[in-house]
């Protein structure tokens, strides 16, 4: 995201490209930058995505978390965190549910609007995320990403799938025969 010798890349370049042909885009943002990076230039770059009409919905990576515990140069603590706190699927719905309300009410200070879809960070998501997904009304999984991926055990593969009355988009949609 930015500008660079003038420049745009990232983010801005994307919807530079969407807008000349009349298309908008959504934009999963991870919910837990302002961990990292200042609250105030995360909320300026979610308004800006949707000042111009673009959509932004719920990118979890979680354990940026982390960085609001640990000393940057900690690395103990920060393992040790990320395998604790800093995930969602392969945790209890109730750890799944605290950690995702989170990043949904994030998003929703930044946008405005509270999120209907969810990805999950390295396409990370389980039976639980997606009944956290439901106790949270978010409506749209978009994690499932082929047929070794654990959600495959319950939804089809490149299809769109229901469970738990969380509609499932794949993001990735690919052939397993190679």
């Amino acid at each position: 995201y930015g500008l660079r010798e003038g420049r745009a890349y990232g983010i801005q370049l994307i919807m530079d490209l969407l807008e000349k042909r009349g298309l908008r885009g959504t934009f999963f943002i991870n919910a837990y930058l302002d961990s990292w990076y200042p609250e105030k230039e995360v909320a300026e770059m979610v308004a800006s995505i949707t000042r111009r009409g673009h959509d932004v919905q719920f990118h979890a990576h979680p354990e940026f978390r982390c960085f609001r515990r640990c000393n940057p140069g900690d690395m103990d603590c920060r393992f040790r965190c990320t395998r604790k706190e800093g995930r969602t699927a392969g945790t209890s719905l109730e750890n799944q549910i605290e950690v995702l309300r989170e990043g949904a009410l994030n998003l929703e200070r930044w946008s405005g609007r509270y999120p209907v879809a969810f990805r999950g960070g390295a396409l990370q998501a389980d039976i639980n995320t997606l009944k956290a997904l439901k106790a949270l009304d978010i409506k749209i999984d978009s994690s499932l990403s082929g047929p070794n991926h654990e959600l495959a055990a319950v939804l089809p593969v490149n299809q769109l799938g229901v469970y738990e009355r969380v509609l499932e988009i794949p993001l990735l949609a690919y052939e397993e025969n190679l």
